[in-house]
């Protein structure tokens, strides 16, 4: 029985090749989606990653939530990216619980100053998760 595969990069570009080489351009969080299909029937797998040129990246993927922070360690920006649009505000807490930034202008990408920030750990809460990113700070 013969195979189709039509491979979705989530950046624009396809494949129906079974084993395709891609390369994204751009740093970001995408669901790679395959589908696999014969006369009869069709199933799917997709794979959530992150891609980017960073020295570290947190991510909390789960249904309807996919949100990615880079690099972490960081010391004067953060990036902060999304699948969903409509993510609501994001909380940035200190070790000590205090909240040191709150906000999220709903964009799939968002740099944050974090300069004014002292060295140490800090946790970055999604809105309607029970999930927390550690961000490392070292100045």
């Amino acid at each position: 029985m013969f195979a189709s595969r039509y491979w979705d990069f989530d950046d624009g570009n396809v494949s129906t090749l079974p084993d395709p080489g891609h390369t994204f351009t751009e740093p970001g969080i995408y669901d790679v989606k395959l589908i696999v299909s014969d006369c009869y029937n069709a199933d799917s797998v997709v794979k959530t990653i992150a891609i980017g040129q960073f020295t570290g990246i947190d991510q909390i993927v789960e249904e309807g939530l996919s949100i990615g922070v880079y690099p972490n360690p960081a010391n004067d920006k953060i990036t902060i990216t999304t699948k969903n649009k409509s993510v609501g505000n994001i909380t940035i807490y200190n070790s000590m619980g205090g909240v040191v930034f709150r906000g999220f202008p709903h964009q799939q990408s968002k740099q944050i100053d974090i300069a004014h920030l002292t060295d140490g750990v800090y946790f970055i809460v999604p809105p309607e998760s029970d999930k927390a990113m550690k961000l490392i700070i070292r100045h």
